[in-house]
């Protein structure tokens, strides 16, 4: 069975923003990168998911 795109996207949301903010205290440049990478993805895709909905 498939996973929701909408669950995955806000997964990586969720996650997203715990790694910027442990990135941004411990001045961690690799995990602000990460987290910002995830929140990107995330906010994209469910961007894409508002304005283009499935069937």
């Amino acid at each position: 069975m498939p996973m929701d795109v909408s669950k995955v996207a806000w997964g990586e949301v969720c996650v997203g923003v715990p790694a910027v903010l442990w990135g941004a205290r411990r001045r961690s440049v690799p995990w602000v990168l990460a987290g910002a990478v995830l929140l990107v993805h995330g906010v994209l895709e469910l961007s894409y998911e508002t304005v283009f909905p499935r069937d």
